[in-house]
């Protein structure tokens, strides 16, 4: 899939580069108006096609001015704040056993376990069965993650499951909404966070 940006929209792209499709390379991106201060890739394999699922983590540098009430922001002066890290996920998808899956998110703990600001972990997870969802509810609780509810729940369902999930750490949902589409095979998920102090 083509991923086009608003014009509008200046953004830094990260890249985790995934499978190649004739001249097209394919991925997952994230895209923000600001600077990542870090970023990583990290690459798993289908089992049985032997293609790469990429996995991108970014972080953010904020910082709260000395105004009284200044919400957080991206910048170089006032309190530094702890880091937000963003993981953006495409998880592993053809495989019968949770192996591979499994495989791909201790990994993806290895590197969030090393974080302790909010943490925003989102993509298309696969969850198709109900032992990758009870595994991956297992995951989440560990690393402290909460799963975004939305409803309506128009969100990209394989038997009758959702596969896109949004998990966030630290942070406070004030609006979460799913927009039906037929220019892709997602629907892409909407998410207002605002930093939560507690």
């Amino acid at each position: 899939r083509a991923l086009s940006l608003p014009r509008e929209f200046t953004s830094r792209q990260y890249l985790a580069v995934g499978y190649r499709q004739g001249t097209i390379q394919t991925g997952v991106l994230t895209a923000s108006p600001w600077s990542a201060s870090h970023h990583c890739a990290l690459t798993a394999w289908e089992p049985w096609l032997g293609t790469p699922k990429a996995t991108s983590v970014t972080r953010y540098a904020f910082y709260r001015g000395r105004a009284t009430g200044e919400s957080p922001r991206v910048g170089t002066s006032g309190e530094m704040l702890n880091p937000l890290m963003v993981v953006n996920v495409h998880a592993v998808n053809f495989a019968v056993g949770l192996e591979a899956y499994i495989e791909q998110f201790v990994a993806i703990g290895e590197v969030i376990m090393t974080h302790e600001g909010p943490l925003i972990l989102a993509g298309d997870f696969n969850t198709w069965s109900e032992d990758r969802q009870q595994w991956l509810t297992g995951f989440m609780a560990r690393h402290r993650l909460e799963a975004v509810t939305f409803s309506p729940d128009h969100r990209t369902t394989v038997f009758s499951r959702p596969i896109d999930h949004i998990y966030t750490r630290g942070l406070a949902v004030t609006d979460a909404s799913v927009v039906t589409v037929d220019s892709s095979d997602h629907n892409p998920l909407l998410v207002t966070v605002r930093w939560r102090d507690d």
